[in-house]
């Protein structure tokens, strides 16, 4: 599907199916604004293959990568090759990684991860290198961090640098000056207020500010102005409607407004060039979505899904305001 920002209803088009049925995939956008789609939970398992979607509306098979995963990051590198790390397949979390070269249409080997991990976020420094914060591993949820080194194909441990507690389903941003804020998410028992921030000029952690809800599912989104939209989520007892705005230079949150909908796990895409973020679907409200206008600090609903995605993935494709939207699950079905 593509979405059209121009249009003040919002309007969403059936653009092409993909190859395979996929949720859990991930997506990067391609410098020359493909956007390309990995992995995921298919009908049998997870898969290895890969598609690209172009601004026409039409999907083509890509190489496939080396292992089948899903719930991994992808992270589009200064070159513009994509980075593909972690994830699971079903023999539980993976530390593979692989590097896609959209020139040749190629896969390569990228190194392991030091450790397993899937639901980790994946962050491109301004230096080049991709800080991984968090997620989980076999039974046991991470406070660790690595960083990918592109110039050395290889990942390296950050310890003793930790977050300040086990995170999955958390969100991270990277602020206008080059650090990265990591907010909420889960500890595997409990869902966090808590914060981090990354410097990668001296490889410390420091603890944030807390958010003024625990927030897991939650999603982060730097504004064209450096502030960062931190919004829904869930505590332990609900989904939440409230989002919360970060300000990197006083180390602050305040309170951004009340969504249109409850929404935990839902996907968050700045619109290219006009500064509002998208909102799409949610565990329990998966065909709906809304526009956060910062500039008026409103939020309004947008056009429905026809049908609920959960496990979706979001990208912008080349043309301004049209983003892809890709795969997912309704209901049982995938």
């Amino acid at each position: 599907y593509g979405f059209q920002s121009s249009d003040a209803t919002g309007m969403w088009v059936a653009k092409g199916s993909m190859a395979a049925a996929r949720s859990g995939a991930c997506a990067a956008s391609l410098p020359d604004g493909r956007v390309l789609i990995t992995g995921g939970q298919g009908p049998t398992g997870s898969t290895n293959t890969a598609e690209i979607f172009t601004a026409d509306g039409s999907f083509s098979a890509a190489a496939g990568m080396a292992g089948a995963r899903s719930g991994h990051s992808c992270a589009t590198l200064e070159d513009g090759q994509i980075l593909v790390a972690g994830g699971s397949n079903e023999f539980g979390a993976v530390s593979t990684a692989e590097v896609f070269d959209p020139a040749v249409n190629r896969w390569a080997p990228a190194g392991n991860m030091v450790s397993a991990r899937s639901g980790h976020t994946a962050t491109v420094l301004r230096d080049g290198r991709v800080l991984i914060a968090g997620g989980q591993g076999a039974a046991t949820v991470y406070d660790t961090l690595e960083i990918f080194d592109p110039a050395a194909n290889s990942f390296q441990s950050l310890s003793p640098a930790a977050l300040a507690s086990p995170r999955e389903q958390h969100a991270a941003a990277l602020l206008p000056d080059g650090r990265v804020l990591v907010a909420g998410g889960s500890n595997g028992s409990r869902a966090l207020a808590s914060s981090d921030v990354f410097d990668p000029r001296t490889g410390a952690v420091t603890r944030g500010p807390n958010l003024s809800a625990a927030r897991a599912g939650v999603s982060a989104t730097t504004l064209l102005d450096g502030r960062v939209l931190i919004a829904g989520g869930a505590d332990d007892s609900q989904d939440l409607a409230t989002a919360e705005l970060y300000n990197a230079e006083s180390g602050s949150f305040s309170l951004a407004g009340r969504m249109t909908e409850t929404r935990r796990g839902q996907i968050a895409v700045l619109l290219p060039h006009n500064n509002q973020v998208l909102l799409i679907g949610g565990d329990r409200n998966g065909t709906s979505a809304e526009v956060f206008t910062p500039w008026r600090g409103t939020f309004r609903p947008t056009g429905n899904l026809d049908q609920v995605r959960s496990g979706a993935v979001a990208s912008p494709v080349g043309s301004d305001g049209v983003l892809v939207l890709a795969g997912g699950r309704s209901g049982s079905a995938t």
